[in-house]
């Protein structure tokens, strides 16, 4: 990040994103929501949230 700010650029962090290939890193994704859900996340996903029942 010090390289980028010495050569006069900006940078932003994307959201966390999955790449969800076996039932583990599905089961992973759905564990992480409702974690996020619980602390009130004002940014969750609220679409793969249903997905999972989670509101």
């Amino acid at each position: 990040m010090s390289a980028i700010s010495k050569l006069g650029l900006k940078s932003n962090f994307l959201p966390i994103w999955y790449d969800v290939d076996i039932s583990e890193q599905l089961d992973f994704l759905e564990a992480h929501l409702r974690c996020l859900a619980l602390a009130k996340e004002k940014h969750l996903p609220k679409r793969t949230a249903a997905f999972f029942g989670i509101k």
